[in-house]
């Protein structure tokens, strides 16, 4: 089955976070194998040295994060892909349907592109702006829970 994860379920199961135990809970219990772009690199280790500069994990740690998470992906537990051809025209397309009525940030429309070029069975994030996108554009969505941004 196809899945897609935003960053936010990345960030969530690898760093402490307000959502890790419960996406923890649902990966250990679905064990999905997400698509990863080089957008959910890219967020990633931004996510990882935001930690580092808020003095929440130390340079050492965010080494052994960041080595969990590309042995990860070595071993195949999730699937590398390109940023598929067309997810940045259909970012923009759905910033123009849906962003008078859905306040999402230019990255999380494109993770919906993104699973949707993908042609993800299903959408998993933590995030309410980006579900309600999601749902909009008929994705299954999978939550572990909101966060408030």
């Amino acid at each position: 089955m196809s899945l897609y994860a935003d960053s936010g379920i990345f960030i969530a199961l690898y760093l402490p976070d307000r959502h890790s135990s419960q996406v923890q809970q649902l990966v250990a219990e679905f064990r999905p194998r997400f698509w990863v772009t080089p957008l959910h690199r890219a967020e990633w280790s931004h996510a990882v040295f935001k930690k580092i500069s808020e003095k929440r994990v130390s340079s050492s740690e965010a080494r052994q994060i960041m080595a969990h998470f590309d042995r990860d992906r070595e071993f195949g537990r999730w699937r590398d892909a390109d940023l598929p051809e067309g997810a940045i025209e259909r970012s923009m397309a759905l910033a123009r349907e849906h962003g008078g009525k859905i306040k999402v940030s230019s990255s999380e429309t494109l993770h919906v592109a993104s699973a949707l070029e993908l042609k993800a069975m299903q959408f998993w994030t933590a995030n309410a702006a980006t579900a309600a996108l999601a749902t909009a554009v008929k994705l299954v969505v999978v939550t572990p829970g909101f966060a408030d941004d």
